[in-house]
Protein backbone atom coordinates (compact mmCIF):
# COMPACT_ATOMS: atom_id res chain seq x y z
CA UNK A 1 0.00 0.00 0.00
CA UNK A 2 2.78 2.35 0.31
CA UNK A 3 3.12 2.34 -2.95
CA UNK A 4 0.12 3.73 -3.32
CA UNK A 5 -0.30 6.26 -0.60
CA UNK A 6 2.08 9.12 -2.82
CA UNK A 7 -0.84 9.26 -5.21
CA UNK A 8 -3.33 10.62 -2.65
CA UNK A 9 -3.32 14.33 -1.03
CA UNK A 10 -6.16 14.15 2.22
CA UNK A 11 -8.47 17.19 2.62
CA UNK A 12 -8.90 16.60 6.10
CA UNK A 13 -7.17 18.26 9.16
CA UNK A 14 -7.28 16.41 12.90
CA UNK A 15 -7.60 19.98 14.74
CA UNK A 16 -7.93 18.02 18.44
CA UNK A 17 -6.54 15.35 19.99
CA UNK A 18 -9.35 12.77 21.58
CA UNK A 19 -9.96 9.40 22.63
CA UNK A 20 -12.74 7.37 21.02
CA UNK A 21 -14.60 5.71 23.58
CA UNK A 22 -14.53 1.60 23.98
CA UNK A 23 -11.18 1.61 22.18
CA UNK A 24 -7.34 1.61 23.34
CA UNK A 25 -6.28 4.15 20.99
CA UNK A 26 -6.27 7.78 21.14
CA UNK A 27 -5.82 10.32 17.61
CA UNK A 28 -2.95 12.84 17.53
CA UNK A 29 -3.02 15.62 16.18
CA UNK A 30 0.22 15.34 13.51
CA UNK A 31 -0.24 18.65 11.90
CA UNK A 32 -0.15 17.65 7.85
CA UNK A 33 -3.30 16.68 5.79
CA UNK A 34 -0.90 14.76 4.19
CA UNK A 35 -0.29 10.85 4.17
CA UNK A 36 1.88 9.57 6.92
CA UNK A 37 3.48 6.48 5.40
CA UNK A 38 5.99 5.45 8.30
CA UNK A 39 7.41 6.29 11.67
CA UNK A 40 10.29 5.67 13.74
CA UNK A 41 11.21 6.75 17.42
CA UNK A 42 14.39 7.18 19.20
CA UNK A 43 13.18 6.95 22.55
CA UNK A 44 9.81 7.39 24.08
CA UNK A 45 9.09 10.86 23.58
CA UNK A 46 11.28 11.63 20.35
CA UNK A 47 9.89 10.37 16.77
CA UNK A 48 9.77 10.99 13.65
CA UNK A 49 6.82 10.21 11.01
CA UNK A 50 7.12 10.77 7.50
CA UNK A 51 5.00 10.78 4.06
CA UNK A 52 3.47 13.06 1.82
CA UNK A 53 2.63 12.46 -2.53
CA UNK A 54 3.80 12.35 -5.27
CA UNK A 55 5.12 16.44 -5.01
CA UNK A 56 5.66 16.97 -1.91
CA UNK A 57 7.98 15.10 0.82
CA UNK A 58 7.09 15.90 4.51
CA UNK A 59 8.73 14.90 7.44
CA UNK A 60 7.31 15.79 11.20
CA UNK A 61 8.77 15.64 14.72
CA UNK A 62 7.75 14.89 18.00
CA UNK A 63 9.25 15.12 21.27
CA UNK A 64 6.57 15.04 23.85
CA UNK A 65 5.85 11.52 22.66
CA UNK A 66 3.54 12.75 19.80
CA UNK A 67 1.22 15.18 21.86
CA UNK A 68 2.59 17.92 19.51
CA UNK A 69 4.36 17.35 15.85
CA UNK A 70 5.80 19.99 14.26
CA UNK A 71 7.42 19.90 10.54
CA UNK A 72 11.26 18.79 10.43
CA UNK A 73 11.87 18.81 6.88
CA UNK A 74 9.56 18.72 3.61
CA UNK A 75 10.51 19.31 0.20
CA UNK A 76 9.36 19.40 -3.63
CA UNK A 77 10.41 15.66 -4.26
CA UNK A 78 8.42 13.04 -3.97
CA UNK A 79 7.04 11.36 -0.93
CA UNK A 80 8.90 9.05 1.75
CA UNK A 81 7.98 5.54 1.69
CA UNK A 82 10.02 4.51 5.11
CA UNK A 83 12.02 6.21 7.90
CA UNK A 84 13.81 4.98 9.97
CA UNK A 85 16.45 5.17 12.68
CA UNK A 86 19.74 3.25 13.89
CA UNK A 87 20.50 4.89 17.39
CA UNK A 88 19.83 8.30 18.64
CA UNK A 89 20.92 10.35 16.47
CA UNK A 90 21.07 8.27 12.65
CA UNK A 91 18.51 7.77 10.96
CA UNK A 92 17.59 7.13 7.14
CA UNK A 93 14.48 8.22 4.78
CA UNK A 94 13.40 6.98 1.29
CA UNK A 95 11.00 6.62 -1.06
CA UNK A 96 10.39 8.53 -4.55
CA UNK A 97 8.57 7.63 -7.52
CA UNK A 98 9.74 6.57 -11.07
CA UNK A 99 11.97 8.20 -12.47
CA UNK A 100 12.94 10.09 -8.76
CA UNK A 101 14.10 8.14 -6.31
CA UNK A 102 14.94 9.65 -2.33
CA UNK A 103 17.42 8.62 0.28
CA UNK A 104 18.05 10.67 2.66
CA UNK A 105 20.49 10.43 5.81
CA UNK A 106 20.49 12.45 9.41
CA UNK A 107 23.12 12.03 11.45
CA UNK A 108 22.04 14.42 14.10
CA UNK A 109 18.53 13.47 15.11
CA UNK A 110 16.57 15.47 12.29
CA UNK A 111 18.22 19.13 12.20
CA UNK A 112 19.30 18.00 9.37
CA UNK A 113 18.85 15.44 6.59
CA UNK A 114 21.25 15.32 2.99
CA UNK A 115 20.36 13.51 0.63
CA UNK A 116 22.35 10.51 -1.30
CA UNK A 117 23.02 9.08 -4.62
CA UNK A 118 22.11 5.82 -5.31
CA UNK A 119 21.64 3.30 -8.20
CA UNK A 120 18.04 3.45 -9.17
CA UNK A 121 15.26 5.59 -10.31
CA UNK A 122 12.18 3.70 -8.94
CA UNK A 123 10.57 4.08 -5.73
CA UNK A 124 12.36 2.84 -2.45
CA UNK A 125 9.71 1.21 -0.75
CA UNK A 126 11.41 0.27 3.29
CA UNK A 127 14.30 -0.21 5.34
CA UNK A 128 16.04 -2.79 7.32
CA UNK A 129 18.86 -1.70 9.25
CA UNK A 130 21.82 -3.91 10.70
CA UNK A 131 24.12 -1.15 11.72
CA UNK A 132 24.69 2.61 11.59
CA UNK A 133 26.77 1.36 8.44
CA UNK A 134 25.15 -1.82 7.00
CA UNK A 135 21.45 -0.95 5.43
CA UNK A 136 19.37 -2.79 2.98
CA UNK A 137 16.27 -1.18 1.19
CA UNK A 138 13.43 -2.67 -0.84
CA UNK A 139 13.06 -1.06 -4.35
CA UNK A 140 11.56 -1.30 -7.49
CA UNK A 141 11.84 -3.56 -10.35
CA UNK A 142 13.16 -6.37 -8.27
CA UNK A 143 15.73 -4.35 -6.57
CA UNK A 144 17.37 -4.40 -3.75
CA UNK A 145 19.84 -1.76 -2.42
CA UNK A 146 22.36 -1.81 0.04
CA UNK A 147 25.51 -0.07 1.62
CA UNK A 148 28.16 -0.83 3.85
CA UNK A 149 29.64 2.41 4.98
CA UNK A 150 26.54 4.72 6.00
CA UNK A 151 25.03 5.41 2.71
CA UNK A 152 28.13 6.59 0.86
CA UNK A 153 27.99 4.22 -1.31
CA UNK A 154 24.79 2.08 -2.48
CA UNK A 155 24.84 -1.02 -4.50
CA UNK A 156 21.95 -2.81 -6.30
CA UNK A 157 21.87 -6.23 -5.50
CA UNK A 158 20.51 -8.83 -8.38
CA UNK A 159 17.41 -10.77 -8.03
CA UNK A 160 16.09 -13.29 -10.12
CA UNK A 161 12.81 -11.30 -10.45
CA UNK A 162 11.31 -7.79 -11.61
CA UNK A 163 8.33 -7.50 -9.49
CA UNK A 164 8.63 -4.62 -7.16
CA UNK A 165 9.93 -5.28 -3.43
CA UNK A 166 7.24 -3.87 -0.92
CA UNK A 167 9.61 -4.95 2.12
CA UNK A 168 13.02 -6.36 3.23
CA UNK A 169 13.88 -7.73 6.87
CA UNK A 170 17.33 -8.73 7.75
CA UNK A 171 17.26 -11.27 10.66
CA UNK A 172 20.93 -10.37 11.43
CA UNK A 173 24.05 -9.53 8.85
CA UNK A 174 23.53 -12.90 6.69
CA UNK A 175 19.87 -13.82 6.50
CA UNK A 176 17.17 -11.51 5.15
CA UNK A 177 13.43 -11.77 3.21
CA UNK A 178 11.88 -9.82 1.09
CA UNK A 179 8.10 -10.01 -0.44
CA UNK A 180 7.63 -8.30 -3.80
CA UNK A 181 3.93 -7.39 -5.66
CA UNK A 182 3.66 -10.87 -7.48
CA UNK A 183 3.34 -12.52 -4.24
CA UNK A 184 7.19 -13.62 -3.95
CA UNK A 185 9.18 -14.32 -0.58
CA UNK A 186 12.69 -14.22 -1.55
CA UNK A 187 15.57 -15.65 1.02
CA UNK A 188 19.15 -14.49 1.32
CA UNK A 189 21.77 -16.33 3.50
CA UNK A 190 24.54 -14.52 2.02
CA UNK A 191 24.33 -10.98 2.89
CA UNK A 192 22.04 -10.00 -0.07
CA UNK A 193 24.41 -11.07 -2.89
CA UNK A 194 22.24 -13.95 -3.78
CA UNK A 195 18.53 -14.47 -3.28
CA UNK A 196 16.43 -17.53 -3.92
CA UNK A 197 12.55 -17.54 -3.88
CA UNK A 198 10.86 -19.46 -0.98
CA UNK A 199 7.00 -19.31 -1.79
CA UNK A 200 4.67 -17.52 -4.32
CA UNK A 201 1.09 -17.18 -3.37
CA UNK A 202 0.19 -15.12 -6.42
CA UNK A 203 -0.97 -12.52 -4.16
CA UNK A 204 0.34 -8.99 -4.06
CA UNK A 205 2.53 -9.17 -0.35
CA UNK A 206 3.45 -5.88 1.31
CA UNK A 207 4.73 -6.60 4.62
CA UNK A 208 7.32 -8.92 6.14
CA UNK A 209 7.99 -9.28 9.95
CA UNK A 210 10.28 -12.54 11.40
CA UNK A 211 9.79 -12.49 15.24
CA UNK A 212 13.32 -14.69 15.21
CA UNK A 213 15.02 -16.95 13.05
CA UNK A 214 12.77 -19.34 12.58
CA UNK A 215 9.16 -17.81 12.88
CA UNK A 216 7.82 -14.89 10.45
CA UNK A 217 4.40 -13.66 8.67
CA UNK A 218 4.43 -11.48 5.60
CA UNK A 219 0.74 -10.33 4.45
CA UNK A 220 -0.94 -8.49 1.37
CA UNK A 221 -4.13 -7.95 -0.48
CA UNK A 222 -7.00 -9.77 0.21
CA UNK A 223 -6.34 -10.12 3.54
CA UNK A 224 -3.57 -12.41 3.29
CA UNK A 225 -1.69 -14.04 6.16
CA UNK A 226 1.20 -16.15 5.65
CA UNK A 227 3.37 -18.33 8.32
CA UNK A 228 5.87 -19.94 8.69
CA UNK A 229 7.63 -21.72 11.51
CA UNK A 230 11.10 -22.76 10.35
CA UNK A 231 12.87 -20.06 8.37
CA UNK A 232 10.39 -20.01 5.79
CA UNK A 233 10.68 -23.44 4.09
CA UNK A 234 7.47 -24.00 4.49
CA UNK A 235 4.11 -21.01 4.72
CA UNK A 236 0.90 -21.56 5.70
CA UNK A 237 -2.32 -19.21 5.42
CA UNK A 238 -3.86 -18.07 8.44
CA UNK A 239 -7.47 -16.64 8.93
CA UNK A 240 -7.55 -13.46 9.01
CA UNK A 241 -11.70 -12.67 8.52
CA UNK A 242 -11.12 -9.69 6.01
CA UNK A 243 -10.68 -9.19 2.32
CA UNK A 244 -8.92 -5.70 3.27
CA UNK A 245 -5.64 -5.15 1.78
CA UNK A 246 -3.05 -5.51 4.51
CA UNK A 247 -0.40 -2.88 4.83
CA UNK A 248 1.89 -3.76 7.76
CA UNK A 249 2.63 -6.70 9.93
CA UNK A 250 4.37 -6.23 13.59
CA UNK A 251 5.19 -8.49 16.52
CA UNK A 252 5.78 -6.92 19.57
CA UNK A 253 6.98 -10.67 20.94
CA UNK A 254 7.22 -14.13 20.49
CA UNK A 255 2.78 -14.61 20.40
CA UNK A 256 1.76 -10.65 20.18
CA UNK A 257 1.19 -9.45 16.91
CA UNK A 258 -0.29 -6.30 15.14
CA UNK A 259 -1.64 -6.05 11.18
CA UNK A 260 -2.91 -2.91 10.11
CA UNK A 261 -4.35 -1.98 6.67
CA UNK A 262 -7.15 -0.03 4.73
CA UNK A 263 -10.36 1.34 6.27
CA UNK A 264 -8.63 1.23 9.88
CA UNK A 265 -8.57 -2.15 10.17
CA UNK A 266 -6.46 -3.62 12.88
CA UNK A 267 -6.02 -7.36 13.47
CA UNK A 268 -4.16 -8.30 16.91
CA UNK A 269 -3.25 -11.73 18.13
CA UNK A 270 -2.22 -13.35 21.39
CA UNK A 271 -1.43 -16.73 20.17
CA UNK A 272 1.09 -16.45 17.28
CA UNK A 273 -1.16 -15.93 14.60
CA UNK A 274 -3.58 -18.93 15.51
CA UNK A 275 -6.48 -16.60 15.75
CA UNK A 276 -6.76 -12.99 14.68
CA UNK A 277 -9.34 -10.40 16.31
CA UNK A 278 -10.28 -6.99 15.06
CA UNK A 279 -9.11 -4.38 17.76
CA UNK A 280 -11.23 -1.29 17.52
CA UNK A 281 -9.46 1.81 17.24
CA UNK A 282 -12.50 4.59 15.97
CA UNK A 283 -10.87 5.24 12.43
CA UNK A 284 -11.56 4.55 8.84
CA UNK A 285 -9.17 5.70 7.13
CA UNK A 286 -6.16 3.70 5.11
CA UNK A 287 -4.06 2.72 7.65
CA UNK A 288 -0.06 2.13 6.45
CA UNK A 289 2.59 1.14 9.31
CA UNK A 290 2.55 0.47 12.83
CA UNK A 291 5.42 0.86 14.76
CA UNK A 292 6.14 -0.35 18.60
CA UNK A 293 8.45 0.92 21.57
CA UNK A 294 7.64 -1.51 23.99
CA UNK A 295 4.71 -4.35 24.21
CA UNK A 296 2.50 -1.21 25.67
CA UNK A 297 3.53 1.70 23.76
CA UNK A 298 2.66 2.07 19.69
CA UNK A 299 1.49 4.23 16.80
CA UNK A 300 -0.31 3.82 13.71
CA UNK A 301 -0.05 6.05 10.63
CA UNK A 302 -2.00 6.49 8.11
CA UNK A 303 -4.06 8.56 5.01
CA UNK A 304 -4.89 11.39 5.77
CA UNK A 305 -2.40 12.98 8.29
CA UNK A 306 -3.70 10.69 10.65
CA UNK A 307 -1.47 9.25 13.74
CA UNK A 308 -2.73 7.35 16.58
CA UNK A 309 -1.23 5.83 19.58
CA UNK A 310 -1.90 3.48 22.65
CA UNK A 311 -0.60 2.65 25.80
CA UNK A 312 -1.94 -0.15 26.47
CA UNK A 313 -1.20 -2.41 23.23
CA UNK A 314 -4.63 -0.92 22.08
CA UNK A 315 -6.47 -2.65 24.20
CA UNK A 316 -9.15 -0.48 26.53
CA UNK A 317 -8.90 0.23 30.04
CA UNK A 318 -12.08 -0.85 31.81
CA UNK A 319 -14.46 2.51 32.79
CA UNK A 320 -16.91 1.66 35.45
CA UNK A 321 -20.62 3.01 35.18
CA UNK A 322 -21.86 3.91 38.41
CA UNK A 323 -25.35 2.61 39.51
CA UNK A 324 -25.99 3.05 43.57
CA UNK A 325 -26.53 5.50 44.64
CA UNK A 326 -28.67 6.89 42.13
CA UNK A 327 -25.93 10.92 41.28
CA UNK A 328 -27.96 13.56 43.72
CA UNK A 329 -29.85 11.50 45.77
CA UNK A 330 -30.58 11.74 49.46
CA UNK A 331 -31.53 9.96 52.94
CA UNK A 332 -29.07 7.37 51.86
CA UNK A 333 -27.97 5.45 54.96
CA UNK A 334 -24.87 5.76 56.66
CA UNK A 335 -23.63 1.86 55.47
CA UNK A 336 -24.69 1.99 51.79
CA UNK A 337 -23.77 -0.79 49.13
CA UNK A 338 -22.21 1.55 46.55
CA UNK A 339 -22.66 -0.31 43.54
CA UNK A 340 -21.36 0.07 39.86
CA UNK A 341 -21.02 -2.13 36.54
CA UNK A 342 -17.65 -3.16 34.40
CA UNK A 343 -18.18 -4.31 30.78
CA UNK A 344 -15.59 -6.29 30.47
CA UNK A 345 -14.90 -7.29 34.10
CA UNK A 346 -11.93 -6.46 36.09
CA UNK A 347 -9.79 -8.17 38.15
CA UNK A 348 -9.91 -5.01 40.81
CA UNK A 349 -11.71 -1.89 41.58
CA UNK A 350 -10.74 0.69 43.40
CA UNK A 351 -13.55 3.08 45.30
CA UNK A 352 -12.98 6.30 46.94
CA UNK A 353 -15.90 8.21 49.14
CA UNK A 354 -15.02 12.58 50.18
CA UNK A 355 -16.94 15.22 51.43
CA UNK A 356 -15.25 17.48 48.22
CA UNK A 357 -15.63 16.74 44.65
CA UNK A 358 -12.23 16.93 44.20
CA UNK A 359 -11.50 14.39 46.75
CA UNK A 360 -8.30 16.09 48.03
CA UNK A 361 -9.71 14.34 51.33
CA UNK A 362 -10.89 10.86 51.33
CA UNK A 363 -13.37 9.40 54.07
CA UNK A 364 -13.25 6.37 52.37
CA UNK A 365 -11.07 4.23 50.47
CA UNK A 366 -11.18 0.52 49.43
CA UNK A 367 -9.69 -1.91 46.51
CA UNK A 368 -12.06 -4.78 45.87
CA UNK A 369 -12.74 -7.42 43.83
CA UNK A 370 -16.43 -7.38 43.14
CA UNK A 371 -18.14 -4.60 41.59
CA UNK A 372 -20.00 -3.40 44.91
CA UNK A 373 -18.61 -1.72 48.05
CA UNK A 374 -20.74 -1.76 51.67
CA UNK A 375 -19.08 1.38 53.72
CA UNK A 376 -18.69 0.56 57.01
CA UNK A 377 -20.01 1.73 60.26
CA UNK A 378 -18.65 5.28 61.24
CA UNK A 379 -17.11 5.97 57.85
CA UNK A 380 -20.17 8.77 57.09
CA UNK A 381 -21.96 11.01 59.33
CA UNK A 382 -25.84 12.01 59.02
CA UNK A 383 -27.30 15.00 57.12
CA UNK A 384 -23.88 15.16 54.77
CA UNK A 385 -23.52 15.42 51.11
CA UNK A 386 -20.68 12.76 49.74
CA UNK A 387 -18.76 12.48 46.40
CA UNK A 388 -18.04 9.17 45.15
CA UNK A 389 -16.03 7.16 42.20
CA UNK A 390 -14.41 3.63 41.32
CA UNK A 391 -11.39 3.08 39.06
CA UNK A 392 -10.75 -0.45 37.51
CA UNK A 393 -7.79 -2.52 36.60
CA UNK A 394 -7.68 -5.22 34.01
CA UNK A 395 -5.00 -7.20 32.54
CA UNK A 396 -3.81 -4.07 30.31
CA UNK A 397 -3.63 -1.23 33.53
CA UNK A 398 -5.65 0.89 35.54
CA UNK A 399 -8.21 2.92 33.38
CA UNK A 400 -9.23 6.34 34.64
CA UNK A 401 -11.64 6.98 36.94
CA UNK A 402 -15.90 6.85 36.90
CA UNK A 403 -17.95 9.84 36.37
CA UNK A 404 -17.78 11.42 40.22
CA UNK A 405 -21.42 11.01 41.95
CA UNK A 406 -22.95 12.07 44.92
CA UNK A 407 -25.15 11.74 47.57
CA UNK A 408 -26.79 12.93 50.83
CA UNK A 409 -26.74 10.99 53.84
CA UNK A 410 -30.17 10.72 56.05
CA UNK A 411 -30.79 14.23 57.52
CA UNK A 412 -30.11 14.71 61.07
CA UNK A 413 -33.13 15.37 64.00
CA UNK A 414 -36.85 15.67 63.51
CA UNK A 415 -38.69 16.78 60.24
CA UNK A 416 -42.23 17.79 59.86
CA UNK A 417 -43.46 16.45 57.10
CA UNK A 418 -47.14 17.31 57.41
CA UNK A 419 -49.19 20.25 59.21
CA UNK A 420 -52.27 18.23 59.14
CA UNK A 421 -53.50 18.13 62.78
CA UNK A 422 -54.02 14.39 63.54
CA UNK A 423 -56.82 13.18 65.83
CA UNK A 424 -54.60 11.57 68.13
CA UNK A 425 -51.23 10.18 69.33
CA UNK A 426 -50.11 7.45 67.07
CA UNK A 427 -46.35 5.85 66.65
CA UNK A 428 -46.19 4.01 63.33
CA UNK A 429 -44.08 0.63 62.63
CA UNK A 430 -40.23 2.20 61.87
CA UNK A 431 -39.43 1.65 58.43
CA UNK A 432 -37.27 -0.48 57.37
CA UNK A 433 -38.21 -3.36 59.87
CA UNK A 434 -35.80 -5.37 59.93
CA UNK A 435 -32.63 -2.32 59.34
CA UNK A 436 -29.14 -1.93 59.17
CA UNK A 437 -28.55 0.35 60.75
CA UNK A 438 -30.27 3.26 60.32
CA UNK A 439 -34.42 3.22 60.06
CA UNK A 440 -37.41 5.50 60.06
CA UNK A 441 -39.74 6.46 62.82
CA UNK A 442 -42.81 8.45 61.91
CA UNK A 443 -45.03 9.71 65.08
CA UNK A 444 -48.28 11.81 65.23
CA UNK A 445 -48.78 15.13 67.03
CA UNK A 446 -52.54 15.96 67.86
CA UNK A 447 -51.72 19.29 70.19
CA UNK A 448 -48.52 20.94 71.52
CA UNK A 449 -47.04 18.49 73.76
CA UNK A 450 -43.62 17.30 75.26
CA UNK A 451 -42.79 14.14 73.22
CA UNK A 452 -40.02 11.69 74.07
CA UNK A 453 -39.30 8.25 71.97
CA UNK A 454 -36.54 6.19 74.17
CA UNK A 455 -35.35 2.89 72.57
CA UNK A 456 -34.91 -0.26 74.86
CA UNK A 457 -32.91 -3.58 74.81
CA UNK A 458 -35.21 -6.70 75.36
CA UNK A 459 -33.99 -6.86 78.51
CA UNK A 460 -35.76 -3.45 79.43
CA UNK A 461 -32.49 -1.51 79.96
CA UNK A 462 -32.99 1.96 77.84
CA UNK A 463 -30.22 2.45 75.39
CA UNK A 464 -31.14 5.97 73.81
CA UNK A 465 -33.55 8.78 73.48
CA UNK A 466 -33.81 10.14 70.68
CA UNK A 467 -36.60 12.67 70.95
CA UNK A 468 -37.25 14.89 73.98
CA UNK A 469 -38.73 17.97 72.24
CA UNK A 470 -41.69 19.72 73.13
CA UNK A 471 -43.85 19.57 69.02
CA UNK A 472 -46.34 21.70 67.93
CA UNK A 473 -49.30 19.64 66.28
CA UNK A 474 -48.21 18.08 63.19
CA UNK A 475 -46.72 14.33 61.67
CA UNK A 476 -43.56 13.63 62.14
CA UNK A 477 -40.05 11.93 61.23
CA UNK A 478 -37.21 10.94 62.91
CA UNK A 479 -34.23 8.82 62.30
CA UNK A 480 -32.53 6.29 64.08
CA UNK A 481 -29.21 5.15 63.90
CA UNK A 482 -28.40 2.02 65.88
CA UNK A 483 -24.88 1.69 64.11
CA UNK A 484 -23.06 0.90 67.32
CA UNK A 485 -25.86 -1.89 68.66
CA UNK A 486 -25.66 -5.48 68.34
CA UNK A 487 -28.04 -7.30 66.09
CA UNK A 488 -31.13 -7.88 67.89
CA UNK A 489 -35.10 -7.02 69.08
CA UNK A 490 -35.33 -4.00 70.46
CA UNK A 491 -38.09 -1.83 71.70
CA UNK A 492 -39.12 1.95 71.00
CA UNK A 493 -41.27 3.96 73.10
CA UNK A 494 -43.37 7.31 72.36
CA UNK A 495 -44.42 9.24 75.75
CA UNK A 496 -46.74 12.52 75.37
CA UNK A 497 -49.15 13.48 77.57
CA UNK A 498 -50.66 10.49 79.56
CA UNK A 499 -49.75 8.44 76.32
CA UNK A 500 -47.99 5.68 75.85
CA UNK A 501 -47.51 3.16 73.09
CA UNK A 502 -44.72 0.50 72.42
CA UNK A 503 -43.39 -1.33 69.10
CA UNK A 504 -40.59 -3.97 68.79
CA UNK A 505 -37.80 -3.65 65.69
CA UNK A 506 -34.93 -6.12 64.55
CA UNK A 507 -31.79 -4.81 63.71
CA UNK A 508 -29.80 -7.07 61.65
CA UNK A 509 -26.37 -6.55 60.57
Amino acid sequence: MKSSVILFLSFILFANTKSFSQTGWTVQNSGTTYAICEMSFVNINTGFAAGGNQNHLVIIKTTNGGNLWTTNYESTDPAILSIKFCNSNTGYAVGGTYPNSVIMKTTNQGLTWVKQNNPTTGAIFSISIINADTVYCAAGYGGILKTTNGGINWILLQTSISDHFESVQFLNSSTGYAVARGGQIMKTTNSGYQWFLTYNCGTWLISVNFVNVNTGYAVGRVGKILFTNNGGNTWTLQNSGTNNYLNEVLFTNQNTGYIIGDTGKVLITNNAGSNWYSQPTGISNNLVSVFFLNENTGYICGYDGTIIKTTSGGNSFVVPSLVYPPNNSSNIPLTPALTWLSNPPALRYHVQVSKLSNFSTIEDSATVITSQRIIPNGKLTTGTTYFWRVNATNEFGTGSWSAVWSFGTVPVGINQISTEIPKKYFLHTNFPNPFNPITKINFDVPRYSLVTIKVYSIAGNEVKTIVCESLRPGVYSVNYDAGKLASGIYFYRLTADKFTQTRKMALIK
